[in-house]
């Protein structure tokens, strides 16, 4: 037994003692391990166990250091499972998977290898592949101008040849395109595209946006007008609205064009007619002596013309530019009458709105007439300068506060109507009725009066049915 314990105090000595390759304990120290009690050796093997514990927890440690690093790799492998390089050695990749024991590790070796592969053939096949996508709708106008890589989408290891040039089409519908490609090793490629051809623009028109002539003038109103189209055809512009050459005024029209697609354009321009300038000369009437085609004798004098002692003034008889005698006193004095018989019945508001006008008087306005309605129509309303009964001095146009005047709003009025029925009774008549245009040359005037006595008035009233001077001395009213 205590053998035994001093081979064990030996042991314990020899694994504390420091490792000294130059000294060796000498064994009579040995004796002194006789000292020490089973408490001793207790103490001892405390501490041996107490290096066990600290021996597994260092190995625990150890134990999970290795696990952690296990972990890092397996992490880093599965990061690492695409290889960068394309170049794939199978045989190791087989050795690999045949050497390794984990499941999960193999399965990542493997796949790994196989999209590896994977990518490195699609990208191969990338390289060598040739693409030309053409575009799937090609709608052109007619006759413009395209680049020939209009037609591409997109193209892949190619090239498009001539990509910039331009072509263009005449005909509309359908129609086809060849176009060339060359891939990287030079080899020609073409591939068709349809192309629908259409036509949406309208034409264009060139054009003067005011035309000015001359009442009666013969114009072409499309002369210089060019209508031109995309479509090359030919177009002739026609004029939409309506207007009188023959007839002074401003008339707004348009040109229209049309294409055989149905494209329309229009353009405003405005026709001016101008009146027809007359030079009128002062009237020369010869003097005479004749008899009318109703048994009145006539006769002109120094320009002027009487019938049966009345003063004829109208359209085929005048009076020289230099008659001037102003308003007839006698004409005064019977208004005067007429507006007091007037009052009387009611009518206390009439008034003289035109009296004597002198030939320059009467020139101005009836130019100013023409200007604004042309010759033709002046006609109908206003005399010449030589022709108008006002330049005589006895004639009024009668006019009343509340009523147009000197137009024809006033006829069917009560003052119009009034004097129509008792005009006569002072010496006046009514120079143009209503309806005798034909005879007197000018349309009807409800305000227009004419001083010829009130005998011959008598008889020209005829109970209400007016006859013209022309009609009763058997006379014409035309200019000559």
């Amino acid at each position: 037994m205590a053998e035994n314990v001093k081979k064990k105090v030996n042991k314990t000595k020899k694994s504390s003692s420091p490792k000294n390759n130059n000294s060796k304990s000498p064994k009579k120290k040995s004796s002194s391990s006789k000292k020490v009690t089973s408490k001793g050796t207790t103490k001892t093997k405390k501490k041996t166990g107490t290096n066990k514990n600290v021996s597994s927890k260092n190995k625990g440690k150890t134990t999970q250091t290795k696990t952690s690093s296990k972990t890092v790799k397996k992490k880093n492998t599965a990061k690492k499972s695409v290889p960068k390089k394309e170049n794939i050695n199978i045989e190791t990749t087989i050795e690999e998977i045949k050497k390794e024991k984990n499941p999960l590790r193999m399965i990542i070796i493997i796949l790994s290898a196989l999209g590896i592969i994977s990518t490195s053939s699609l990208a191969y096949f990338n390289q060598s592949k040739v693409e030309v996508n053409l575009k799937k709708e090609n709608v052109l106008e007619i006759n413009e101008k395209y680049a020939l890589s209009s037609f591409v989408e997109s193209v892949v290891n190619c090239e498009q040849i001539n990509k910039n040039k331009k072509v263009s089409f005449d005909s509309l519908g359908e129609n086809k395109i060849t176009l060339s490609f060359k891939d990287k090793n030079k080899n020609n490629i073409t591939k068709e595209a349809k192309v629908k051809v259409v036509d949406t623009n309208p034409p264009e028109i060139k054009f003067k946006d005011k035309i000015t002539v001359t009442e009666g003038d013969k114009v072409d109103l499309l002369k210089g007008v060019i209508v031109t189209d995309n479509s090359k055809e030919k177009i002739e512009a026609k004029i939409d609205g309506k207007y009188n050459i023959k007839k002074a005024g401003t008339y707004k029209l348009k040109y229209v064009a049309k294409d055989s697609s149905g494209n329309s354009k229009e353009v405003d321009f405005t026709l001016v007619v101008e009146p027809k300038k007359v030079e009128i000369k002062p009237p020369k009437n010869e003097d005479k002596s004749w008899t009318t085609s109703k048994g009145y004798s006539a006769v002109t004098k120094n320009g002027i013309t009487y019938i049966n002692g009345v003063l004829v003034v109208n359209k085929t008889y005048s009076l020289p530019d230099s008659y001037n005698p102003g308003l007839n006193s006698t004409v005064k004095n019977k208004v005067d009458e007429l507006f007091a018989a007037a009052k009387e019945a009611g009518f206390d508001s009439m008034s003289i709105g035109s009296g004597f006008r002198s030939y320059k008087t009467q020139k101005s306005l009836y130019n100013s007439y023409v200007k604004r309605d042309g010759q033709t129509k002046a006609d109908t309303y206003s005399a010449r300068p030589g022709h108008s009964e006002h330049q005589t001095g006895l004639a009024v146009d009668i006019c009343h506060k509340g009523y147009s005047c000197i137009t024809s709003a006033f006829d069917g009025t009560p003052p119009a109507i009034w004097l129509n029925d008792n005009a006569y009774k002072y010496g006046f008549i009514i120079r143009y009725p209503q309806g005798k245009s034909n005879e007197t040359g000018y349309k009807y005037e409800s305000w227009h009066l004419r001083y010829v006595g009130e005998d011959l008035a008598t008889k020209l009233y005829n109970d209400g049915n007016w006859i013209t001077l022309e009609s009763y001395f058997g006379i014409t009213s035309q200019y000559k």
